[in-house]
């Protein structure tokens, strides 16, 4: 049996990565029953997302009060204690093997779930990191928290080059930290071919944060939509944060939303007309950072133009020519230019095919032995 649990999401915030994880565990554990632990309205939507997805007849929903939404570390640390106390007791009671925190506070729920493991000596228990990690790492007083009690328990992140850059910061955690594809269910979709007619179409996906380059993202449009007019479009597809101004991202940059992301059924859309999905994201932030909205471009089998990362080699590695790997903005303007003075149809269409057929290595079905390796009952760092 498997305990799966989230102590931070609420609503829809990780719900397309809770489901495909819940999957990817199904693959790995066929017919075991799964306990996941969440906030009501969490649980709500992903049993419906993977209710269309696959058979949730094992799985068990479970709910949990979260500390409020925006709680700061010392509110948070209580009620941390508490929700991992009741989740680890359950996972006792019912016999469980393994318990997976799939989404934690970084610096609270670590901790807590670090404490209480030491006295476990029967289920092997494992947590996996997001994006917080760019601050845990990056502040040398958060790396005893991590290594702290690391041969008791397996901590998961969402790529071997994130594991390597992890394991170069904080050697200590070599045999305890693990990686795996970040699991995702991809949409039905047919090969992509740059328009005929009206415009190329660059995008930039999720929420505008300064660490994803929303700066450079506008500096592009504004480089190329005075000049060409109509036959190009600038989009910002995923919303603005609460309190970002639209002027904030430009004249020349088209939006969907007044105020915090857009509707997923609108984002899917906007996507399915997107030509390019570009991602300037800042190097040393998202070399730690697994991208959902990477994913969501694929789906749609877009061709990216992205910054070179180790996490983006990785990618282009794995799935082949599906893009522009560039080094520098400067390289990013220069592409985009040669694409728009001399459409490459066919290499566009050729890459939207390879996203098509390469992309199932983030699939559940291709990740159950990945995931039951790391998390092997027997196995030793």
């Amino acid at each position: 049996m498997n305990v799966v649990v989230d102590a931070q999401a609420w609503g829809f915030e990780h719900v397309p990565f809770n489901a495909a994880f819940i999957a990817a565990l199904a693959e790995a554990y066929p017919g075991e029953p799964i306990h996941f632990f969440g906030e009501r309205d969490h649980l709500s939507q992903v049993q419906r997302y993977l209710a269309s997805r696959m058979d949730t007849s094992q799985v068990t929903w479970r709910e949990i009060t979260l500390p409020p939404r925006f709680a700061r570390e010392r509110e948070r640390a209580v009620p941390d204690f508490r929700n991992f106390a009741r989740v680890l007791s359950e996972a006792r009671r019912l016999g469980a093997s393994r318990v997976i925190a799939c989404y934690l506070h970084a610096t609270t729920g670590v901790l807590a779930l670090k404490a209480l493991n030491l006295v476990e000596r029967r289920m092997l228990v494992a947590f996996v990191h997001h994006g917080s990690l760019v601050r845990v790492i990056g502040s040398r007083r958060y790396h005893p928290l991590l290594s702290f009690a690391n041969g008791r328990l397996r901590q998961i992140v969402l790529g071997d080059s994130i594991r390597e850059e992890v394991v170069a910061k904080i050697p200590r955690l070599r045999k305890s930290l693990f990686g795996i594809r970040h699991p995702y269910f991809f949409e039905r979709a047919v090969p992509s071919d740059l328009p005929a007619a009206g415009p190329v179409t660059f995008s930039f996906l999720g929420l505008v944060e300064e660490s994803k380059g929303i700066a450079a993202f506008v500096d592009l449009a504004a480089t190329f939509c005075p000049l060409l007019g109509d036959k190009v479009r600038f989009d910002l597809i995923g919303g603005k944060r609460r309190g970002v101004a639209a002027d904030d991202v430009g004249p020349w940059v088209k939006t969907y939303g007044k105020d915090g992301p857009i509707p997923r059924e609108l984002f899917e859309r906007q996507l399915a007309e997107t030509t390019y999905a570009v991602f300037p994201y800042e190097p040393s932030y998202y070399k730690l950072v697994a991208s959902g909205s990477v994913l969501d471009a694929l789906t749609a089998g877009k061709p990216l133009i992205v910054l070179r990362n180790s996490q983006f080699e990785e990618l282009f590695q794995t799935m082949g020519d599906i893009g522009y790997l560039c080094a520098d903005v400067a390289e990013m303007r220069t592409t985009v230019d040669a694409i728009l003075r001399d459409p490459p149809r066919d290499r566009y269409r050729r890459q939207s095919e390879n996203i098509l057929n390469k992309r199932d290595a983030f699939e559940p079905a291709a990740l159950g032995a990945q995931l039951r390796d790391v998390l092997a009952l027997g196995r030793r760092g």
